[in-house]
C-alpha cells in the first residue's frame, strides 16, 4: 500500500500536482458568476467575465498566495431535463442568440413580469388590434416603439424579442416574480 501511495505521489508531482498547495476550483453552469467570484476574491479583475454564457473558454489557474491556487473553469453544460428551455434562457444557461423561436420565452417572461411587459415598456396596442397582449403583439409594439423595421417597413419582432430577453437577463427594466410551486395568486393577500 505504501509503495502504491508513493507511486501515485510521484505521478502527481510529475504532472505538476503539489500536496502543499490548496487548490480551489469553481465549477458550475455557464453564466453563474464563477469568474466574477474569483475577481471579487482577488479584489481586481484577474479573469475576463461577461454576462454572455460560455465566455470562459479554458481552465485557468491563479495563485492568490504562494500556497493557495484558484481555478476558473468554463461552465459545465448538462442537459436540464426538468427545466424548460425558456427558463434556461431567462436564467442565462442557454444563449439568447441560439434561440430560434423567442416568442415562447417572451411568453414565460410576460407571465412572470411585474408589472406587465406592456406597462414596463409603455406599449400601446396597434389601432384596430386586440386589447389582449400576446408575445407576438408585445414584440411588435416594442419594435414599433424602438423603430425596428425591415426594409419593407414591417416591425422586426425578432429583434425586439432579443432586446427584451437581453434586458431581462441583465436585470434591466424587466422584473420577474416566481411563486413557490404550491402557491397561487389567489393564496396571496389581496389575490
Amino acid at each position: 500500500e505504501a509503495e502504491a501511495q508513493g507511486e501515485a505521489q510521484a505521478e502527481g508531482e510529475e504532472r505538476g500536482v503539489r500536496k502543499d498547495v490548496l487548490t480551489v476550483t469553481l465549477v458550475g453552469d455557464p453564466n453563474m458568476g464563477k469568474s466574477s467570484v474569483i475577481n471579487s476574491i482577488f479584489g481586481k479583475k484577474v479573469v475576463s467575465s461577461s454576462s454572455t454564457p460560455g465566455h470562459t473558454k479554458h481552465f485557468q489557474t491563479l495563485f492568490l498566495r504562494p500556497r493557495v491556487c484558484f481555478c476558473d473553469s468554463p461552465g459545465l453544460v448538462c442537459p436540464k431535463l426538468d427545466a424548460p428551455k425558456a427558463l434556461q434562457v431567462i436564467f442565462g444557461s442557454y444563449r439568447i442568440a441560439q434561440v430560434r423561436e423567442p416568442y415562447s420565452v417572451v411568453r414565460m417572461v410576460g407571465e412572470h413580469a411585474v408589472p406587465p411587459l406592456h406597462e414596463t415598456y409603455g406599449l400601446v396596442p396597434e389601432e384596430g388590434g386586440s386589447s389582449e397582449w400576446s408575445p407576438w403583439s408585445i414584440c411588435e409594439a416594442l419594435a414599433r416603439k424602438r423603430g425596428f423595421f425591415t426594409k419593407g417597413a414591417k416591425p422586426e419582432t425578432h429583434r425586439a424579442s432579443n432586446l427584451l430577453l437581453r434586458e431581462c437577463l441583465n436585470g434591466r427594466r424587466v422584473v420577474l416574480s416566481f411563486l413557490p410551486p404550491a402557491v397561487t395568486i389567489q393564496d396571496l393577500p389581496g389575490g
